[in-house]
């Protein structure tokens, strides 16, 4: 197998929508989506790619707890 096995990080930041017209006030908080994954070729039509997502503050709200999410893809080529 001669392929490069990349390692890719991803990073967002979302900010609130400014809600001033609104009633319930102005949303501050930003959440922040970093995405880190390593592809590995198994064989020539196989392979996978772990990752870990980061999330802060869920639906741009502080009082909501981080989120740390584990992935594992399969890629099958034909």
């Amino acid at each position: 197998i001669d392929s490069v096995n990349p390692l890719a990080v991803a990073a967002l930041a979302v900010a609130g929508v400014d809600q001033d017209d609104l009633p319930i006030g102005e949303d501050d908080d930003i959440s922040f989506h970093v995405e880190v994954f390593y592809q590995h070729q198994l064989t020539d039509n196989i392979a996978i790619t772990p990752g870990v997502i980061w999330i802060s503050a869920p639906n741009n709200n502080d009082d909501n707890e981080d989120l740390v999410i584990g992935t594992i893809r399969t890629t099958f080529s034909f």
